[in-house]
């Protein structure tokens, strides 16, 4: 899930952006998220997994979720501690 005024890096190499608040009204409920480049000079809108919108603007790479891992794994310490 993306979040609003955090900075993730685009497919484009070297070139990042944020998420910002999208205007009232204005997002669509697919496309939530409202993107603007920090360099390039664009906005557009993206899901939740950092897909476009539009075919030819960019995808934000997005980092990989560690929640999970990191439950389980606190998961099994605490089983082996019950052994």
């Amino acid at each position: 899930m993306l979040h609003v005024g955090k900075i993730y890096r685009l497919k484009f190499p070297g070139i990042a952006a944020r998420v910002i608040k999208p205007p009232p009204g204005q997002a669509s409920p697919s496309f939530p998220y409202l993107i603007e480049s920090l360099f390039l000079k664009s906005r557009w809108y993206v899901n939740a997994k950092g897909e476009p919108a539009y075919p030819d603007a960019p995808q934000l790479i997005l980092p990989p979720v560690r929640r999970k891992a990191s439950v389980s794994a606190a998961y099994q310490k605490c089983a082996e501690r019950s052994r």
